[in-house]
């Protein structure tokens, strides 16, 4: 009984070694699909990795530019009820007001 179990467990181990023709075309194209799909991913990650940093590059650019009078006020209201009249600067991209009353 034992014997018998041993020489079937043998003839299936040399039925599943026995079979060395290598890989079929449908296990290589889809390792292929695999590693497409993995590099696919990390171009999309890099593109988009650049794409934000140029952003924020620019982003920071402007706001590190100095801001100049552009000779205009503007009413701030603070809560709904207006707070008075502010000086307003601008650089060509970005605004921002100074209260020269704030503190009187």
């Amino acid at each position: 009984m034992r014997a018998r179990a041993a020489r079937e467990l043998r003839a299936r181990g040399r039925a599943v070694c026995a079979d060395e023709r290598g890989e079929t075309l449908v296990e290589s194209l889809v390792s292929f699909l695999v590693i497409v799909l993995i590099l696919v991913g990390f171009f999309a990650l890099f593109t988009t990795g650049s794409n934000l940093n140029r952003a924020a590059t620019s982003s920071d650019a402007a706001a590190n530019q100095p801001m100049e009078n552009t000779d205009s006020t503007v009413t701030v209201k603070i809560d709904g009820a207006p707070s008075g009249d502010a000086v307003l600067y601008s650089n060509g991209t970005l605004y921002a007001y100074r209260d020269d009353n704030a503190g009187n």
